[in-house]
């Protein structure tokens, strides 16, 4: 590794890749600090500290890894001087072209979310309505009603043998007394 390769070709492409890079480093160093502070902190909880050391290790893997990857493997380095090359030929769109795609963009998307509702409604009242009857919602209330009048009928005949096995036990305990 004696110099950068191609040094000022490409030294846009370059420099972004290498902040992507760098800011995904910090965020895992960030992350793995984190970590490390909680389990020392906490008392010193083994997990805590091997994820943030492993944490930490891979944020200097990745900054290490970007640097030797952007500035100084030619593969790499070549292939970020072509794409910077290929977006200067490219043509680029004027704004106000953008504002009014994005302007169609979105009265689209909002057409075709008014069409999705109205085919829903309408597959939901041809469902419910037409093939299954007018009926369907009020056959679920009278269901509902007799599980309920069921419920209670077992509340009762549940009770009535409570009361029953109790006045037993008594009889018995009363009898058993008595003796």
């Amino acid at each position: 590794m004696s110099a950068l390769h191609k040094w000022p070709q490409g030294k846009i492409m370059r420099m972004l890749v290498f902040t992507i890079v760098g800011l995904l480093g910090l965020e895992l160093g960030w992350q793995g600090y984190n970590d490390l502070s909680e389990a020392i902190d906490g008392g010193g909880a083994w997990q805590g500290m091997v994820g943030g050391i492993v944490l930490s290790v891979l944020a200097l893997v990745l900054i290490i890894g970007g640097i030797v990857a952007v500035f100084f493997r030619p593969k790499t380095s070549d292939l970020l001087i072509e794409v910077e090359q290929e977006m200067v030929k490219v043509t680029w769109s004027s704004f106000s072209e953008v504002v009014r795609s994005t302007v169609i963009i979105g009265i689209v998307t909002v057409v075709l979310a008014v069409v999705i509702t109205a085919v829903d409604f309408g597959n939901n009242w041809l469902v419910t309505d037409q093939i299954l009857g007018a009926n369907a919602g009020q056959v679920e209330e009278e269901d509902d009603d007799s599980d309920l009048l069921l419920n209670q009928e077992a509340a009762v005949e549940d009770s009535a043998a409570l009361e029953e096995s109790t006045v037993v036990e008594d009889s018995a305990a009363a009898t058993g007394s008595a003796e």
